[in-house]
């Protein structure tokens, strides 16, 4: 009865089976992938990315010293290049004896802090300027001697957008350079918010269009591989069997 049992288990057309049941399974894995999986997936890697900075930033905003010294214009080389290395843009405004407020320090030259955020309470917004979508990170901060008010920003890129897109210029997430098959940016509410390090909604991502290029995740790789190879095991077995018969 055993030997029976694994002859019917291991025999060519089993393997036939075993071949069709996996390339199917893969359409399964894929599906749930692309429509649940891959946008939850997404969702933790940009929000991670988004709190990394933050807590980054905030860090910067604590070192009173650097930021005496970036007002002051007398930070070191070496503290330059520690900030300019920053994967965002941090800029110091102060206000100016007139009331206008000027613009200090910048260690990019990417973007720089709209006007109008000059006018907005300490926060963390989200926002389109001209190049792309950004986080916004406003913080007040203060310096003994000094009478002025002064504001530290952090410009948390998100994903670029240019008004015409080519080869070398494709609108692309700032923290994933394939996010952008998968998801976009909902100006909608979705099932999917990204939020902040202080849990405050920044914005909405969801699914893209299906007309998307497909993406295959590593599971539905596996059982096609796996597919194939019981496939061609079969047609070898098939091949034998036929020779032997035929000779």
């Amino acid at each position: 009865m055993k030997a029976t049992f694994r002859h019917i288990l291991f025999s060519r057309y089993s393997l036939l089976v075993l071949s069709i049941i996996t390339f199917a399974l893969s359409f399964v894995f894929n599906s749930y992938y692309t429509r649940v999986s891959a946008i939850n997936h997404e969702k933790r890697s940009l929000t991670r990315y988004i709190q990394k900075n933050e807590l980054n930033f905030n860090e910067v905003v604590k070192d009173t010293l650097l930021l005496r010294k970036l007002v002051q214009n007398k930070e070191t080389l070496d503290e330059f290049k520690s900030l300019e290395q920053k994967g965002y843009g941090i800029y110091v405004v102060a206000e100016s004896i007139f009331g206008t407020q000027q613009m200090l320090f910048w260690n990019n030259q990417s973007i720089i802090p709209p006007i109008s955020s000059y006018n907005h309470d300490d926060g963390e917004y989200f926002q389109l300027l001209d190049n792309g979508y950004y986080v916004i990170i406003k913080k007040s901060f203060a310096i003994n001697g000094m009478s002025n008010r002064l504001w530290t920003y952090a410009l948390i890129p998100i994903k670029s957008r240019y008004y015409i897109e080519s080869q070398f210029l494709n609108d692309e997430f700032a923290y994933s350079k394939t996010a952008h098959k998968r998801i976009i940016i909902s100006s909608n509410k979705t099932d999917y918010p990204i939020k902040s390090s202080s849990g405050q909604v920044l914005f909405y991502i969801d699914r893209r269009p299906t007309s998307a290029i497909p993406n295959n995740d590593p599971i539905t790789v596996i059982l096609r591989v796996l597919s194939l190879c019981f496939f061609f095991v079969f047609a070898h077995s098939l091949a034998e069997f036929v020779g032997q018969v035929v000779f």
